[in-house]
């Protein structure tokens, strides 16, 4: 067996409480202060489009799946393979690499590690798409199947939320993140959105509360209570981000069984929509709300709504999103991309670097 190692978490309360007390507090077992409150609201008034549309020329499993910025990403088909999707909705093979111990098996689910690469979970393990291979890491033993949901950090770590507990990918190395010896396990939902004075924050949704990790030092981490505005009988069902850009910081869209909610530098913000949203999904400056019938697009550099027109949403489940403002998403049984219009696509960018 090969040991995990732990990451730290320091704070300056650890005097005053010990063994099961403290582990309880940040564990956030004694639940978020605040409650219901008047919040300033946004009134959406969209603009109806004609979206672009480019459908997979194959069936696709309706999972979560990776959207490149450069166009297409990684999907998994109905029969459980995972492939490469180009900009035209054509195929390209991931194929077993040579070096791996054993094949993967049947793909369940894809996860974003950064703009341009994936982690794959199989049968047998986590692998790496890349480079058309899946390749097993190193550290795939360490963790089996149970991944939930990942977040890439500005310092080029990514956090993997699994049913087991939180763990951070750096540098090829993987560690877990503790409290009081416990593990941070029933995450379901990861953020990484800096805090106000610069230092890398990751929000997270565990057991239907919202968490934020903060690092205060080079290896040590704290867990803190996020105050929310939810009603007594309102619970967090989902979280995304967007990412900052010159015109604007990173926000944090929160979606409840109620309501959908912002957090930007100045606070919460409801936006008030004329249907409950039940779908939310964001990448980069974009978010996608799937609210009633109507399909809702936010442009945050714009400061701008806009609803898709003529397209039936009876059968509809989000897939995957990218950058530029594109949305792979379920019809029925096709599987389609969304977009305003035709998107310029970049396709020589190094790894690792994003187009803004």
């Amino acid at each position: 067996e090969t040991k995990v190692p732990d990451l730290r978490v320091r704070t300056s309360w650890r005097r005053r409480w010990s063994g099961r007390a403290w582990g309880l507090l940040m564990m956030g077992w004694l639940g978020c202060d605040g409650g219901p409150a008047a919040l300033p609201l946004d009134h959406p008034a969209p603009t109806p489009f004609q979206p672009t549309q480019v459908r997979a020329q194959a069936n696709m499993a309706a999972t979560p799946a990776f959207a490149d910025q450069t166009g297409g990403g990684i999907f998994v088909t109905a029969m459980g393979e995972a492939v490469r999707m180009r900009l035209d909705g054509s195929l390209a093979p991931l194929e077993n690499h040579p070096g791996n111990a054993q094949a993967p098996g049947k793909v369940h689910t894809v996860f974003r590690m950064g703009t341009g690469a994936a982690l794959v979970e199989a049968d047998r393990g986590l692998y790496l798409a890349q480079g058309g291979w899946l390749i097993s890491p190193s550290w795939s033993g360490m963790l089996g199947a149970g991944l939930r949901a990942t977040a890439a950090t500005q310092d080029g770590g990514v956090w993997l939320a699994h049913s087991s507990g939180l763990f951070r990918l750096r540098d090829g190395g993987l560690a877990e993140l503790k409290v009081a010896g416990e593990p941070l396990d029933g995450v379901s939902a990861l953020v990484a959105a800096p805090t106000e004075g610069g230092s890398a924050s990751l929000w997270l949704l565990r057991q239907g509360e919202l968490r934020r990790v903060v690092q205060t030092g080079g290896n040590a981490w704290q867990v803190r209570s996020v105050p929310s505005p939810l009603g007594a009988n309102e619970r967090v069902v989902q979280l995304v981000g967007v990412s900052a850009s010159e015109t604007g910081g990173e926000e944090t869209w929160v979606l409840t069984s109620e309501r959908l909610l912002r957090h930007t530098a100045e606070g919460w913000r409801g936006v008030m929509l004329e249907s409950t949203p039940t779908q939310l999904l964001a990448a980069g400056r974009f978010v996608w709300v799937k609210a009633g019938a109507a399909l809702l697009l936010y442009d945050a550099d714009a400061r701008t709504w806009a609803q898709v027109d003529g397209l039936d949403t009876r059968e509809f489940r989000f897939l995957a999103a990218d950058e530029s403002g594109c949305a792979w998403v379920q019809l029925g049984a096709d599987t389609v991309a969304l977009s305003r219009g035709p998107v310029p696509r970049v396709l020589g960018l190094y790894e690792g670097m994003t187009l803004v």
